[in-house]
């Protein structure tokens, strides 16, 4: 199902949905029919565009990139700078 955040008058973000802070205006599938939200999202058609950027990147795109964070034994101190 294909959604857009609606606009409820927040500052700048208006909900959280896989993994990624939403804001008004935000369209974007939803993973399973029944994640819907009367409260912050509207249902649009298949053929409305999905946000070219959303709030903010989705882990797992940045994983795909090669984007990983730092994997560290427990006990190992951190890289000085």
């Amino acid at each position: 199902m294909r959604v857009r955040v609606k606009d409820v008058g927040a500052d700048k973000w208006v909900g959280y949905y896989n993994l990624v802070r939403r804001k008004a205006g935000d369209v974007f599938d939803l993973l399973v029919d029944s994640h819907f939200s009367e409260k912050w999202m509207e249902r649009v058609d298949k053929t409305t565009p999905k946000s070219d950027a959303p709030g903010e990147p989705d882990i797992k795109d940045l994983m795909a990139d090669g984007i990983v964070p730092e994997k560290r034994s427990p006990g190992r101190p951190r890289a000085s700078a």
